[in-house]
C-alpha cells in the first residue's frame, strides 16, 4: 500500500475531504493504488469524480467537475480516460479550474490548461477497485 492517508478504497464509494493544491505547471494531486484487500497496488481500476473550485473569494469561486475512467495493468502504464467533464473547462482565465489528468508511476498529475493557474481545491470520489492516497 501507499504511504499517507487512505482517502478512499475497498471497492466503495467515499469522498475525500478537500486537497489544496498550487498549480501552475504539472502538479501531482494523488497516489493511486489497489482499493481491493485482495490486490496489491500494482493493478487497479475504478470511477474517480474530482470536483475542483479556485479558492473562494469575496465573489464566490468558480467550479469545475470532471469523471475519469483509470486503469492500470501489472507491469502497464496508467490510462487516463475523460468520461465526462463539466464547467470552466477551456483555462479562458487563471482562476478557471481547467485541467488535464494523467497517470505516471502511481501518481495522478493534474496539468492546468490554458491560462489556468493558482490554487485549487479538489474533492475526489472514487468507485470501484481503486484507492486514493494524499
Amino acid at each position: 500500500m501507499a504511504e499517507g492517508v487512505a482517502l478512499s478504497s475497498k471497492s466503495s464509494i467515499s469522498a475525500t475531504a478537500p486537497i489544496t493544491k498550487a498549480v501552475t505547471a504539472a502538479t501531482t494531486l494523488v497516489t493511486l493504488t489497489s482499493g481491493l484487500s485482495f490486490n496489491t497496488s500494482v493493478s487497479y481500476a475504478g470511477i474517480l469524480q474530482i470536483e475542483v473550485r479556485n479558492t473562494p473569494g469575496t465573489l464566490g469561486s468558480n467550479v469545475t467537475s470532471y469523471i475519469l475512467h483509470i486503469t492500470k495493468q501489472y507491469g502497464g502504464a496508467g490510462l487516463v480516460s475523460v468520461i465526462s467533464q463539466q464547467g470552466l473547462v477551456a483555462g479562458a482565465a487563471a482562476k478557471h479550474p481547467s485541467f488535464t489528468f494523467t497517470v505516471v508511476d502511481d501518481q495522478l498529475t493534474v496539468t492546468p490548461i490554458g491560462l489556468t493557474s493558482g490554487t485549487f481545491l479538489f474533492w475526489i470520489t472514487a468507485m470501484g477497485g481503486i484507492g486514493v492516497y494524499a
